[in-house]
C-alpha cells in the first residue's frame, strides 16, 4: 500500500487497478472547500501541505490534523507557494513576497530583501547540501554561515524550475541552463521553458514545458572536452 499526497489530501493506494482511497474523514474533511499547493513527508513522519488560502497544514501519519499555522501565527500571507524539508529538521516555504524557514520547535523566520532575496520567490531546491531560490531575477544561493542568498552568475532573466539531476543542477530561465558548484549558469539551450523533470525510463532525458507544449532533450556529448550537456531533440 502507498501512500500518496496529493492536492484533495492523502490518500492510500494499493496499486493499478484500484481506486484512491482518502487516508481518513477528518483529512478528506479538510480538503473540501480548498486544495493543497504541495505537500511532504517531514523526517518523523508527519506530512506538511502547503494550502491555497489557511498558510501550513501538518497531519499525523493516520490522517489526523496536528496543527495549522497561518497568518496568526506570523506568517505575512495565508497562501504557501511550495514547501521543502531540510536535513536540520526545518521546513522552507516559498511565499508570494519572500521565502521562510521554520524549525518546527522555533518560530518562523522570514527571509526578505534584506537577507538578499528578491524578485518574488518562485521553487525552493536542494542541491550539494546547499539552499536554492528560483526567483524574478535569477537564482540565489544561501550562505550558510550568514543566512544571506547571494545571486548566481550568468543569470539575466528570472528562473523557473530547478532540477537536481544525480550531482548536477539545472535550471529554466531563459532556456535551460546548468548551474555549478561556483554559481555559474552555462546555458544548454536558449528559449523559453518553465519546467523541467527528468524522464524516468531514459536516463538522462530531460522533459520541459514551454509556451509550445513539450519539449524533450536528450544527453549530447561534449566536444571540447568539458561536461556532457544536452540537445533539443523536439517539441
Amino acid at each position: 500500500t502507498y501512500l500518496l499526497l496529493t492536492a484533495s489530501g492523502p490518500f492510500r493506494w494499493r496499486g493499478p487497478g484500484t481506486e484512491l482511497v482518502p487516508l481518513s474523514g477528518e483529512s478528506a474533511a479538510l480538503f473540501v472547500n480548498e486544495g493543497a499547493q504541495a505537500a511532504a513527508f517531514l523526517p518523523d513522519g508527519r506530512m506538511a501541505f502547503s494550502m491555497t488560502r489557511s498558510g501550513l497544514l501538518f497531519l499525523a501519519i493516520d490522517g489526523r490534523i496536528e496543527q495549522r499555522l497561518d497568518r496568526a501565527h506570523g506568517f505575512p500571507h495565508n497562501r504557501v507557494q511550495t514547501l521543502a524539508p531540510d536535513a536540520q529538521g526545518g521546513v522552507w516555504l516559498t511565499l508570494h513576497y519572500g521565502l521562510a524557514r521554520m524549525q518546527l520547535d522555533s518560530p518562523l523566520h522570514l527571509h526578505g530583501a534584506a537577507h538578499g532575496v528578491e524578485g518574488g520567490s518562485r521553487r525552493v531546491g536542494r542541491q550539494w547540501d546547499r539552499i536554492y531560490v528560483a526567483n524574478g531575477e535569477g537564482l540565489s544561493r544561501r550562505d550558510p554561515a550568514t543566512g544571506h542568498f547571494r545571486p548566481v552568475e550568468g543569470l539575466r532573466l528570472g528562473s523557473n524550475r530547478l532540477l537536481a539531476l544525480d550531482d548536477r543542477l539545472l535550471v529554466t530561465s531563459g532556456g535551460l541552463k546548468e548551474v555549478s558548484r561556483d554559481d555559474r549558469a552555462r546555458p544548454w539551450w536558449n528559449g523559453s521553458l518553465y519546467s523541467v523533470l527528468a524522464a524516468r525510463r531514459h536516463p538522462g532525458w530531460l522533459i520541459c514545458g514551454g509556451p509550445v507544449g513539450l519539449s524533450l532533450f536528450e544527453p549530447a556529448t561534449a566536444t571540447d572536452g568539458g561536461a556532457a550537456g544536452w540537445k533539443l531533440l523536439g517539441n
